[in-house]
């Protein structure tokens, strides 16, 4: 599939099942909501409160959960978008917690190598060399860790997304240009309207909030729509 076309199925896929998206939708209100109850807990503490410890710890604790959920959600989405199905994942709250969780130290070991590679180089090289090897690393190891995903996705299998010299075969593979390309669009329409939200209603202001957390859901929902069709073509 050409770029365009990855696009264009992916900005509607979201709404081939309204429900679904409108359940995630409030998932991610509740995190955010969740996650200023805890910061507002954790201030409270600094007076020796024993309720805001209690809000602080609970607080956390529902929006990793809620976290882990989303991923693990859209793992699936990235599953049937591999396989080129249209339809959209079911609800499997513990299943996809546990994928979450493996989501996440999937992202934790390929950010951690280039952070480690990016430091001993430091020791090495002047400041602006060192700067250009982080960035060059970053890209590398994004597009690796997005690779990684997609297997993780395809087969739940933690030792096969963790296999890096595999991800970074798979960029070769899909295509280098189109992977940076379709990541790097996602991310620049996000920030954009992220602050025009910021600048329209303040950026400390509760609604600017849960537009921000409704609009992110879709935004992840086209993303891994996407990234799912891209490594079809793997």
């Amino acid at each position: 599939m050409n770029i365009s076309d990855i696009f264009n199925d992916a900005l509607g896929y979201p709404f081939k099942n309204t429900r679904a998206l409108l359940i995630y939708i409030v998932l991610s209100i509740v995190m955010s909501i969740t996650l200023s109850l805890a910061i507002v807990g954790i201030m409270m503490t600094k007076s020796n409160s024993i309720v805001g410890l209690v809000v602080a710890i609970v607080g956390i604790i529902i929006s990793i959960l809620i976290a882990f959920l989303i991923n693990g959600y859209v793992l699936d989405i990235v599953k049937l978008s591999i396989r080129r199905e249209n339809r959209t994942p079911e609800f499997d709250a513990g299943r996809q917690i546990s994928n979450g969780i493996k989501l996440l130290i999937v992202n934790i070991v390929y950010y951690i190598v280039p952070a480690i590679l990016t430091f001993l180089f430091s020791l090495i090289f002047r400041n602006w060399i060192v700067l250009i090897i982080a960035l060059i690393l970053f890209i590398i190891f994004t597009l690796a860790a997005t690779m990684a995903q997609c297997r993780l996705a395809q087969t739940d299998d933690l030792g096969y997304a963790l296999s890096i010299s595999d991800a970074i075969a798979d960029i070769s593979r899909v295509g280098f240009v189109k992977i940076f390309t379709t990541i790097l669009c996602i991310f620049v329409a996000l920030v954009i309207i992220i602050n025009i939200i910021y600048v329209i209603f303040g950026t400390a202001s509760l609604l600017s909030n849960i537009i921000i957390s409704i609009f992110s859901i879709y935004a992840v929902f086209v993303f891994n729509r996407a990234i799912g069709l891209l490594y079809s073509d793997a």
